[in-house]
C-alpha cells in the first residue's frame, strides 16, 4: 500500500511539472508576439493589405473614398523615402502615399485619362512653367484655378 501511494505521489508531482513546463512555453510565446493594435489609434502608416481605408469626401462627386489595400510598397532614393499603400476604387487603381519626414503629409493619387489639350495646357506650357524659379503657377480648368507643381 505505502509503495501505491508513493508511485501515486510521484505521478501527480511528474503532472504537476508538465503542465508548469507547458505553461511557461506558452507565456513565452504569448510575450514574443506583437501587441494587439488600438484601434481607436490608427495611423494610415498601420494600414496592410486587407484592410479597408476610407477617406472621406475624397471619391467622385465628393462621396467618400473606400478601398481594400491589396499593395503595400516602400521606396528608397538616397536620403528619401515613402511608402505607398494601394487598391481598387470602383473600376480604377487608386494610391496613398506618405513620406517618412518629420511631419507626415498624405497624398492621394488616382489616374485618369486626362489629356493636356483638355485643360488647355501644351507640353511648351508645362516645360515654361518647370524652368521658371516662380512657384506661382496656376491654371483654369472647369470653373476652378489649379496650382501646378513640377
Amino acid at each position: 500500500m505505502l509503495k501505491f501511494v508513493l508511485v501515486a505521489a510521484l505521478a501527480a508531482v511528474a503532472v504537476a511539472l508538465v503542465v508548469a513546463a507547458f505553461r511557461k512555453k506558452g507565456d513565452k510565446k504569448k510575450s514574443t508576439q506583437a501587441p494587439e493594435p488600438n484601434l481607436l489609434d490608427l495611423k494610415i502608416q498601420d494600414a496592410a493589405p486587407g484592410d479597408v481605408i476610407s477617406i472621406r469626401g475624397a471619391g467622385d462627386e465628393f462621396e467618400d473614398l473606400e478601398f481594400t489595400v491589396d499593395r503595400r510598397h516602400r521606396y528608397q532614393c538616397g536620403a528619401s523615402s515613402w511608402q505607398e499603400i494601394s487598391g481598387r476604387y470602383k473600376s480604377r487603381r487608386v494610391h496613398v502615399e506618405w513620406h517618412d519626414e518629420d511631419e507626415l503629409e498624405v497624398s492621394l493619387c488616382s489616374k485618369t485619362k486626362m489629356k493636356l489639350s483638355e485643360v488647355k495646357l501644351s507640353e511648351d506650357d508645362l516645360v515654361r512653367m518647370d524652368e521658371s524659379p516662380s512657384d506661382a503657377h496656376s491654371f483654369e480648368y472647369d470653373g476652378a484655378t489649379w496650382r501646378y507643381d513640377s
